[in-house]
């Protein structure tokens, strides 16, 4: 079951304090960390209950700077400047950060869930003899994209298990991490893509 699902049916259950400060105190780790890398299976879902299409890859983040790789493109973004590529065609269309709207936004989330939601509920829930702390948040502002973000976090490792995100239009993002390891800074020239590395490729700036 996803975690949203895991409120609706133990919406009931009482948390006990330690466990909630626990729980924050890991997503505190994670969100401090210079650098977070992960492989992912990308899954959605809409109000109505429709599945969306499956996507897996692996993300690397560095505050707002992050590498995206899924099977046929590669999204780079340096905070300013998002770049997509495309392999099938060799092209390489360029953006504002600002209008990225890739899976790895939701990943950044848990670099500024401190400033930008709220703590509501926290249940421990226990999956094949392994315990995992389920942390609900809402957005402080009600114009944000991601309403509401549900985080499981491995209470023996202290990594993120899943992220699931709830839009405005109540469609559910959820987000499978699997190989998820936290490290030390890396080199900032991953954050830029290089058209001139990639013969006859083909620019389309839409900035």
């Amino acid at each position: 079951l996803w975690p949203m699902r895991l409120f609706l049916l133990y919406s009931s259950a009482v948390a006990a304090p330690s466990g909630q400060e626990q729980a924050l105190a890991q997503l505190d780790r994670i969100s401090q960390q210079q650098s977070i890398q992960t492989e992912f299976v990308y899954s959605s879902q809409d109000k109505q209950g429709e599945i969306g299409p499956t996507l897996q890859g692996e993300v690397l983040l560095q505050g707002e700077q992050y590498c995206l790789y899924l099977d046929h493109q590669e999204i780079v973004c340096n905070g300013i400047t998002t770049w997509t590529y495309l392999k099938d065609v060799n092209e390489v269309q360029v953006v504002d950060s600002r209008t990225d709207t890739s899976i790895a936004m939701f990943c950044r989330i848990l670099m500024h869930y401190r400033q930008d939601y709220t703590f509501v509920h926290y249940l421990e829930i226990t999956i094949d003899n392994n315990s995992y702390d389920v942390v609900k948040m809402i957005a402080k502002d009600q114009q944000c994209p991601a309403s509401q973000i549900i985080t499981t976090v491995h209470r023996g490792t202290g990594h993120l298990h899943t992220l699931e995100v709830i839009d405005q239009d109540h469609m559910q993002h959820r987000l499978l991490f699997t190989n998820f390891s936290t490290g030390e800074a890396v080199d900032e020239i991953l954050f830029t893509f290089m058209p001139e590395d990639y013969e006859d490729i083909e620019v389309i700036d839409m900035r």
